[in-house]
């Protein structure tokens, strides 16, 4: 026979199981927005800071300006970026040469990193390019920690975006010229 107590246990009981699963059912969307934004490249590495203001530059394609200063990106940093990768989805090219479009996909792309300071801030800028082109450099002997991948054209095969670790998010995306 039910009393009001036991009734009220059993109310009790009901609702803190709806609470765990409401927040059961919230860990899961974290964990699979979490892993929606994950990304590891096949092929990263990062360009020596001593190195990169002799060459940041490409031929078709904007690269911020008001680089004041380099900085060697560590593993964390990496880790940060590519654990966020999937935030560049978010973005549309705003400078030269593909205005408006967006990454289509990451698969069987490389990718170079490069420490930038802009105003005084830390960001990573990101060099893509298609897989391919490593065993291309390879071959030529190329050290892609020092020389960063500059191809004149090529379209949406090589672009460039800057992270930013402390938001977690991407800007300046550009797209090479066709």
């Amino acid at each position: 026979m039910f009393t009001i107590h036991s009734l009220n246990i059993v109310t009790e009981f009901m609702r803190i199981k709806h609470l765990l699963v409401a927040l059961l059912l919230i860990v899961i969307q974290y964990r699979v927005n979490a892993q929606s934004l994950e990304f590891k490249p096949l092929f990263s590495i990062v360009l020596n800071k001593f190195d990169a203001h002799k060459r940041f530059v490409q031929c078709s394609r904007y690269v911020p300006k008001n680089i004041k200063n380099y900085w060697y990106p560590m593993q964390e940093d990496i880790l940060l970026l590519e654990n966020n990768f999937g935030n560049i989805n978010s973005i549309i090219a705003t400078e030269c040469c593909l205005l408006s479009k967006k990454v289509q996909s990451m698969e069987n792309f490389g990718f170079q990193y490069i420490g930038v300071v802009i105003k005084g801030k830390k960001f990573v800028y990101v060099n893509a390019f298609p897989i391919r082109d490593v065993e291309l450099y390879s071959e030529l002997h190329t050290d892609l920690t020092v020389n960063l991948i500059v191809v004149c054209d090529g379209g949406s095969n090589y672009w460039g975006a800057l992270f930013d670790p402390s938001t977690k998010q991407f800007s300046a995306l550009s797209f090479n010229g066709m």
